[in-house]
């Protein structure tokens, strides 16, 4: 493989392929913690004591954990949907620098949002902070044109 090429494709991917794996290793540290921590906290007879269940069972803490979880999951969802958007911004950028074509790019977006019927119009920046793992179609295009 000619050096050229060789710079051009390999070395802007194995930056992308690194920056998959920090996140892939980053969910299954946070997995294992958060099951590291339910055990324990099941196991300790804790959630019983604060909720008043008279007796305690594996069922009801794992209910209680899921509930506690839910409030806990939307700061770090939000947290892990920036970090995913913003994977997205870089792989938009890199395709835009790769293929040269910023109109293509746009033209493709364009297409996929009508066929997926996805809103024109971008929602709320905190509704897209909370729940967007992809940055909005429009905001997409704009950042491509710019």
């Amino acid at each position: 493989m000619p050096l050229y090429l060789w710079q051009i494709l390999i070395d802007p991917l194995q930056e992308i392929v690194f920056g998959q794996l920090k996140m892939m290793a980053l969910m299954e540290a946070m997995t294992f913690a958060g099951l590291w921590a339910a055990y324990h906290i099941i196991k300790s007879g804790v959630l019983a004591e604060v909720f008043g269940i008279s007796k305690d069972t594996v069922f009801a803490g794992l209910v209680l954990i899921a509930f506690i979880a839910g409030m806990i999951s939307l700061p770090l969802k939000a947290l892990l949907n920036y970090l995913s958007r913003r994977n997205e911004d870089e792989a938009d950028t890199f395709s835009c620098t790769l293929t040269q074509d910023r109109e293509a790019m746009s033209s493709a977006l364009v297409k996929l949002s009508k066929e997926n019927l996805s809103n024109p119009h971008p929602p709320h920046p905190l509704y897209v902070a909370l729940y967007y793992s992809h940055p909005p179609g429009l905001n997409r295009i704009r950042r491509i044109l710019k």
